[in-house]
């Protein structure tokens, strides 16, 4: 339903659309999925679990003793699932990112909530994310312009590294600290940025849908809007893919390869910039395995057809492997 669609108890947005995540648990598939309310001025966040077979459920309140939910903020994020640890993760619209269990109970999941950070703007979170990478896990968290990635050292979960239109923010000490950093370019930006620095995104992007991890690459649908000469013409905007290596906010070093067609020849070429998709809005790349690499293919709102694919090392097979559960 539309953001404006009222719910049984009033109305209020919906978190991120999406299908209800779905785990195997003790032999059975059980489903998730957070629904927000207002009633008499208070708002509430609820979690759902089903049993897939029986269709037998459960919901409870998503406390405000631990998330500030009730109190003005609310689920606005996907809910994000990793099979390998059984967690579930979520963002509010106070910029805040937490986890909890996934048991099949959802009275038993909200008193296992757990805060793990506040992103760098503070705004609602739209898309969150998890991913292991070298035995060291990583989550992201993005607002509509804005990407914040968080580690873990010693004390707990961190922020690491933002990426903003025109910015990028490193993280320590407790503070955030910005970064001369160009665009999410690479070698051909001509920019002076340390090779170990967050890039920024591009002047004017949003971030359109959740960003995938593909051997250590971190790819973000950003979406540049035309200009207003080029709205008079009904031009739909420019969809990119900005990539960034996980670990560091910098442009990655790791080979991405991409063919094109030239002069009738399809002929590869090593991506070293943001990689345009063609007009409109970017969706998530499509991910499929191959016998030496993993493509990965790009479309937009207008060019939902997959053009020829990118192709990543097959060191991220275990990445796949969980977007296809999903």
């Amino acid at each position: 339903p539309s953001n404006t669609t009222a719910l049984p108890s009033g109305s209020l947005s919906y978190p991120q659309r999406q299908a209800p995540t779905v785990a195997s648990i003790g032999g059975s598939q059980y489903g998730a999925f957070v629904v927000n309310a207002t009633s008499s001025g208070a708002t509430a966040t609820t979690l759902y679990e089903f049993n897939v077979a029986t269709g037998a459920s459960t919901s409870a309140a998503i406390p405000a003793t631990t998330t500030g939910i009730g109190s003005g903020n609310y689920v606005t994020s996907n809910v994000f699932y990793d099979p390998n640890s059984g967690v579930l993760f979520f963002g509010t619209s106070d910029g805040k990112v937490y986890s909890m269990s996934f048991t099949g109970s959802a009275t038993t999941d909200v008193g296992n909530i757990a805060s793990l950070g506040s992103t760098e703007d503070l705004k609602a979170v739209q898309f969150v994310g998890y991913q292991e990478l070298g035995s060291q896990p990583y989550l992201w968290a993005t607002s509509s312009d804005t990407i914040t990635v968080f580690g873990i050292n010693n004390s707990g979960w961190s922020p690491l590294w933002a990426s903003a239109p025109g910015k990028a923010y490193s993280y320590g000490s407790g503070t955030w600290s910005p970064v001369t950093a160009a665009s999410s370019s690479g070698s051909s930006s001509g920019g002076s940025t340390s090779a170990s620095q967050p890039t920024s995104l591009q002047a004017s992007a949003t971030i359109t849908d959740l960003p995938v991890v593909v051997d250590g690459v971190l790819v973000v649908p950003a979406y540049v809007p035309p200009s207003a000469g080029a709205q008079a013409c009904n031009i739909q905007g420019e969809g990119y893919y900005d990539f960034f290596s996980l670990n560091n906010g910098a442009f990655p070093t790791t080979p991405i390869t991409h063919y094109v067609l030239v002069k009738g020849t399809l002929t590869s070429e090593t991506v070293t910039t943001d990689l345009s998709l063609g007009e409109g809005k970017p969706y998530s790349p499509s991910i499929s395995l191959s016998g030496t690499a993993l493509p990965a293919y790009g479309s937009t709102e207008q060019t939902q057809t997959p053009g020829s694919p990118l192709l990543f090392s097959r060191a991220g097979l275990n990445t796949v492997v969980q977007w296809r559960i999903h």
